[in-house]
């Protein structure tokens, strides 16, 4: 949701479309959260970088440390 609240992406570009193999979704590796950018496939069928803005990227970096633990603990 903050992505979507915040940045200046149309919902369908970070999701995965199964008609359209070109559009795959947002993984982890297109977020770049130390230079504050995601790369999304744009409605004028290429790939384009998107900010994140400080709002956004709080949020992801806890989510993915959730996701991905750094230890077993």
């Amino acid at each position: 949701m903050f992505v979507l609240a915040y940045t200046a992406v149309r919902v369908g570009e970070p999701l995965r479309d199964p008609n359209d193999p070109r559009r795959r979704g947002v993984r982890w590796k297109d977020l770049s959260l130390d230079d504050g950018s995601m790369d999304v496939y744009r409605k004028k069928q290429q790939w384009d970088a998107a900010s994140l803005p400080d709002p956004v990227i709080s949020p992801l970096r806890s989510y993915r440390q959730l996701m991905d633990p750094p230890t077993e603990r």
